[in-house]
């Protein structure tokens, strides 16, 4: 009788624990379950909100832009004839806005108040003279502390024709650089292209590009009226040995060039 008794008693402790077990199998397989729709679901909410936020920014830029534009418009309506920095477009530069956690900024140039590199795209052929546009940019890197022999390589790399003057940098430097290329022979599409000219390194492009852009025309113009007291170093070069630098910072800065030139072809 004692047997038995042990008996049913083994078998139900049995079956228990084996119905334990599949209770607690069941529970880690609902419980990853859950883990895994929670994480996706997380996963979706945030992919969402990205995207929501990345549309929501664009329509942003996109007004900022529009806004920008509606201001240039409205000069060139005024007097498209003197660009200067009394003007509608230039009191809106630098405004930033407050929008949702984020801010908006506008900031209006005149590529006019920099150094067009592509106006090194002279068409001379056997020039025997340097043209003005180079020996302005030969001051001008003067002025900024930066070895000028530089100016020779970025002609070589932009103007199309030969260049008999200087130190021309041979067409084989760069194809023996890894990986080969060919010099541009054009005009640049941005002043980040001369980072390949030979000579160039990161610390005179830094400084050179403060002064320095690359605009769709091979000729050199530029706006006094609309250039600041940061960039009187251009309007230094433009007339050097005469302009100080410093003169020019004071010139610019009480805005005694307002009246005079208004833009200077080269």
């Amino acid at each position: 009788m004692k047997k038995f008794i042990y008996y049913q008693k083994a078998k139900y402790d049995t079956e228990t624990g084996g119905a334990l077990i599949l209770v607690l199998m069941l529970l880690v397989i609902v419980s990853a379950s859950l883990l895994f729709l929670t994480k996706n679901f997380q996963q979706n909410f945030k992919k969402n909100k990205l995207y929501s936020a990345q549309q929501q920014s664009f329509w942003y830029a996109l007004s900022i832009e529009n806004l920008g534009l509606l201001s240039l418009r409205q000069t060139f309506e005024d007097n498209s004839n003197n660009i200067n920095q009394s003007q509608i477009w230039a009191s809106f530069n630098g405004i930033t806005y407050d929008i949702d956690d984020s801010q908006l900024s506008i900031s209006i140039k005149d590529m006019s108040s920099c150094f067009n590199i592509n106006s090194f795209n002279i068409n001379k052929q056997k020039t025997t003279t340097i043209p003005r546009e180079i020996s302005i940019y030969q001051d001008l890197l003067k002025l900024l502390e930066i070895d000028d022999d530089i100016v020779f390589s970025i002609w070589d790399f932009i103007n199309l024709n030969p260049i008999s003057v200087g130190d021309s940098v041979s067409e084989s430097i760069y194809e023996n650089n890894f990986p080969p290329f060919k010099s541009a022979n054009r005009t640049l599409s941005d002043f980040s292209e001369i980072r390949v000219v030979d000579g160039m390194t990161s610390q005179k492009f830094k400084q050179m590009r403060l002064l320095s852009c690359a605009i769709p025309s091979d000729k050199l113009s530029i706006n006094i009226n609309t250039l600041n007291t940061e960039s009187a170093i251009l309007l230094s070069a433009i007339y050097y040995p005469e302009l100080t630098s410093e003169d020019a910072k004071k010139l610019l800065k009480i805005g005694l060039l307002m009246v005079g030139v208004v833009l200077m072809n080269f």
